[in-house]
């Protein structure tokens, strides 16, 4: 999986590339209280160790691809 922003950040990259570059995490699934930047964008339930990927760009729009 992709580098987590702030890691990227934290490298001297953009935080407006490394938002498009790297992954994103949130404790629980991202559904209902995580807004994509994008569709694609990539997000790791810390809580639970699953990856989602966004189909749209509203809250709701969270697919999960790997636990």
């Amino acid at each position: 999986m992709p580098a987590h922003v702030n890691d990227l950040i934290g490298l001297g990259l953009p935080p407006n590339q490394a938002l498009y570059i790297g992954h994103i995490s949130n404790a629980g699934n991202p559904t209902s209280s995580v807004t994509p930047a994008y569709i694609g964008q990539v997000c790791h339930d810390t809580s639970n160790d699953d990856w989602y990927i966004s189909h749209g760009v509203a809250n709701t729009e969270w697919k999960i691809t790997a636990t």
